[in-house]
């Protein structure tokens, strides 16, 4: 089984949801011809067309229709599970250092002259 970048899918939603490659790639603070490619790349990926392309923007095809609660699902759980290892990683570095016994004993000044 293959797996798809979220990337893909992400670019897959903007053009969704803006109806436009340009509009999306705006959004996404990517090139036209960067979201163009994923969107082409992700139709390849899954063997269907996933826009009718016409002059006045795209629109979603009935495969397209059809991937998009999946698609959403999946960055939605991506950006869940990116936040939580961030966070998690955040609490890991933001603990203080224990110390092992044997060095704690070692730093500690023998009391005796």
């Amino acid at each position: 089984m293959e797996n798809i970048d979220p990337r893909l899918l992400r670019a897959f939603l903007h053009v969704a949801r803006e109806g436009s490659i340009s509009a999306a790639a705006r959004r996404l603070g990517l090139s036209r011809a960067a979201v163009s490619l994923r969107v082409r790349t992700l139709e390849k990926r899954l063997g269907a067309r996933l826009f009718h392309r016409a002059p006045r923007g795209l629109s979603l095809a009935p495969s397209g229709s059809g991937l998009l609660p999946a698609a959403r699902e999946i960055v939605a759980m991506n950006d869940r599970l990116f936040e939580r290892a961030s966070a998690l990683s955040h609490r890991v570095s933001a603990r203080p250092r224990r110390r092992s016994p044997g060095a704690a004993a070692s730093a500690t000044p023998d009391p005796t002259p």
